[in-house]
């Protein structure tokens, strides 16, 4: 008997992408987790920057955004 459950995994990539070698790195992942047929979701860090900020600048945005 065929099983009917579907697994609905959800995946966060954070993985840096500083020099070709490691965005092509996250592409293939990308491209990879996109075709599998269990995976329901993917979030990529680096299609979520905060292009308006200047790099290591305080977003303002509470306690966990504070530099140490």
């Amino acid at each position: 008997m065929e099983s009917t459950i579907k697994r609905n995994i959800r995946v966060f990539i954070a993985s840096p992408f500083f020099c070709e070698e490691q965005v092509d790195r996250v592409q293939r992942l990308e491209q990879s987790l996109m075709r599998n047929p269990y995976v329901s979701e993917i979030f990529s860090a680096r299609f979520h920057q905060f292009e308006h900020l200047e790099f290591g600048s305080k977003s303002g945005g509470g306690k966990c955004s504070k530099m140490i």
